[in-house]
């Protein structure tokens, strides 16, 4: 009974402590993804040193650019950072949640992954 007590007030201190956090994903999404426009070729991509962030460098035909704070940890329709590797096409277009990674004559659409949700 003891250790049933622990867990669960471990996994309120774990829940109040991710809640007091602020980070909305849904404003997040409305506000950075949203207006985004992109239309690359994957250079290269990088893990954060903490956390479970990862960044996407890609070049599009006027610059390159970093698509930063991918969540890495989340379910499999979210893996983009996952499953990009450099020479892979990233397509995203304004107002969608959505990116499309086209591999040789494939392609996947992958949900913008955040760890909040």
């Amino acid at each position: 009974m003891k250790s049933v007590n622990i867990r669960c007030s471990l996994s309120m201190i774990v829940f109040a402590f991710i809640s007091s956090c602020g980070f909305d994903c849904s404003k997040y999404l409305e506000n950075q993804i949203k207006p985004l426009v992109i239309n690359g070729v994957v250079i290269e991509k990088f893990k954060s040193q903490t956390g479970c962030f990862g960044s996407i460098i890609y070049k599009s035909e006027k610059n390159i650019d970093t698509l930063k704070s991918i969540c890495y940890c989340v379910p499999g329709n979210e893996k983009i950072w996952d499953y990009v590797m450099s020479g892979d096409s990233i397509v995203k277009n304004y107002d969608q949640t959505f990116f499309k990674v086209v591999r040789k004559s494939q392609t996947i659409k992958f949900e913008f992954p955040c760890c909040s949700r």
